[in-house]
């Protein structure tokens, strides 16, 4: 389904619901709904499992990548906008105007994530370390995801920190970038103009024991969807979604309850307000 295709079911859509006559709404709106509509359902997908259900797995299929990540190395990143403009002494850290490198946690490296990334799905890593005869061994080991506090309360705790034992091992992932909550769909500029805008490429701090390097970081994640743009006065200036086009009827109807929901629309909240 076409990008203008998707706009006029969703205006008639919207007629078989509201009150009104919904001629009035632009393409530029009807785009606005349609892209909040495939974040709504991609958040609520997320937070019930991307792959609990054939139909959620059906709708992601074209959006899932894998990319092998490279270190940053202390090459000064872009700060995000909210950084405070007077920056508090930090250890080992490194301001230059408004780039910074940051080693900060002990046994960490900064890296790169994808600059399209909206969620991850898995993530590892493979390392190298030294065996009993001092011969150089590669493995594969899990990431976990921590919080600064978790990483406060068991920097010191060996049940819980970062190891490799020679079969199993484990490294923690400190974010650096918002919340894929706050992440708007489509391309991103390099430099945001707002803190609702990550940094691109995203960054992230891996922490090991220091007993072993990370050589390589894998990433198997979402990509940002494409933004539907509709243009019914010119129809090569649309942007198809890429979703997948079963999927395409769902987004329309998620995207006529936004609108009415923001236009607030009597009859509808009335019905809604019932059906709940």
């Amino acid at each position: 389904m076409t990008a203008n295709q998707m706009a006029e079911m969703f205006l008639i859509e919207v007629d078989r619901r509201a009150t009104y006559n919904s001629m009035g709404i632009e393409d530029d709106e009807i785009s606005r709904f349609l892209n909040d509509a495939v974040l709504s359902i991609l958040k609520d997908m997320i937070r019930e499992g991307v792959e609990t259900t054939e139909y959620n797995r059906g709708f992601v299929a074209n959006l899932k990548k894998d990319s092998w990540q490279i270190p940053i190395n202390n090459v000064p990143i872009p700060a995000p906008a909210d950084y405070p403009s007077t920056i508090p002494a930090v250890p080992n850290t490194l301001f230059e105007g408004t780039s910074f490198a940051l080693e900060v946690h002990p046994n960490g490296k900064f890296w790169t994530y994808p600059r399209d990334l909206f969620y991850s799905l898995k993530e590892y890593a493979r390392i190298n370390k030294k065996d009993c005869l001092n011969n150089e061994e590669s493995a594969v080991v899990k990431i976990k995801p921590i919080s600064e506090d978790y990483y406060l309360e068991n920097r010191n705790n060996s049940f819980r920190k970062p190891y490799y034992d020679g079969a199993n091992g484990l490294i923690w992932r400190l974010d650096y970038s918002p919340s894929i909550f706050d992440f708007p769909i489509g391309p991103q500029p390099v430099n945001p103009p707002n803190a609702t805008q990550a940094p691109s490429p995203g960054r992230v701090e891996l922490i090991t024991d220091g007993k072993f390097n990370v050589l390589e970081y894998h990433v198997r994640y979402l990509k940002r969807p494409v933004e539907i743009k509709v243009d019914r006065n010119f129809a090569p200036n649309q942007v198809v979604s890429d979703i997948r086009h079963p999927y395409h009827e769902a987004i329309v109807l998620k995207a006529a309850e936004i609108a009415l929901e923001n236009i607030k629309d009597v009859r509808f909240q009335s019905i809604k307000s019932v059906n709940n």
